[in-house]
């Protein structure tokens, strides 16, 4: 992969890509169904780009400015300070490969391999820079709903986040709030995060994120942490966040798993 990311054109990027065949046909197999707003799909997607990444940063590493702590890829800034919002940015590209050249020209399977090359050299601070694309704005399959595709994509990054990081930013929660949830102090939950979460708290993490999910893909932008806010008559006029309180949260999860059996996005 080193040799993609040092070649001077797009054709040779493609035929390194195209020797790992694995990548390739994983690619191939998630992409279309990704564009088209299949949930399962895009999570499996935004995997297969994270490991991309990760190698393809491991294979820079040895001439780039790119080191590793505790298998976090770090990347050095122009400022000259490594930054693993860098990575984290890759990362969110995956949501550009509904409008990449590189899908049209070489495949679904070998385009997205190459786009995720081009950001990778986006992102290193030595090197030969991005591909040169081609002028223009791609044609996009018919059928695609790029703003579900680009949505799905966000809430499956945060899932890949640790699970206590992801739940306080999905619910709009600062610490304290959070840990109250859990009925614990806010330095319990920071305990937690070093040394992981108790076993007599895991269903309720479990449920908590199965909510945050569902409701993150069904829910417009903006609207999860304002609606865990809101009484509701199903709640006895309690709030989401209530019910999770008193430790009604496998009946939250159950009915709202019932509930988006059959409704449609809110």
């Amino acid at each position: 992969m080193k040799k993609a990311l040092a070649a001077e054109s797009v054709e040779e990027v493609a035929d390194v890509m195209a020797e790992d065949r694995t990548t390739s046909l994983l690619f191939e197999q998630y992409v279309r169904p990704a564009l088209f707003g299949h949930w399962t799909e895009v999570r499996l997607l935004v995997g297969t780009w994270h490991d991309g990444l990760l190698e393809l940063l491991h294979s820079a590493g040895t001439t780039q400015d790119v080191k590793f702590e505790d298998e976090i890829p770090l990347v050095k800034t122009l400022g000259g300070e490594f930054d693993s919002r860098v990575v984290e940015a890759m990362d969110s590209r995956v949501a550009d490969l509904v409008t990449s050249p590189w899908l049209s020209r070489f495949g679904d399977g070998l385009g997205a391999s190459v786009t995720m090359v081009d950001v990778v050299r986006s992102g290193l601070p030595h090197g030969p820079g991005p591909l040169r694309r081609p002028p223009g704005f791609p044609e996009l399959p018919r059928g695609v709903d790029l703003i579900r595709f680009r949505r799905l994509c966000d809430v499956a990054i945060r899932g890949m986040r640790p699970p206590l990081e992801y739940l306080e930013q999905a619910f709009g929660l600062n610490r304290t709030e959070f840990a109250a949830l859990f009925g614990v102090s806010r330095q319990a939950v920071d305990q937690w995060e070093e040394r992981g979460v108790p076993a007599q708290k895991l269903p309720l993490v479990a449920d908590l994120t199965a909510m945050a999910e569902l409701l993150d893909r069904k829910l417009k932008p903006g609207r999860l942490p304002i609606l865990v806010r809101q009484p509701s008559p199903a709640y006895d006029g309690r709030s989401f966040l209530e019910m999770i309180k008193l430790g009604r949260h496998r009946e939250l999860r159950e009915g709202l798993e019932r509930a988006f059996d059959w409704s449609t996005a809110a």
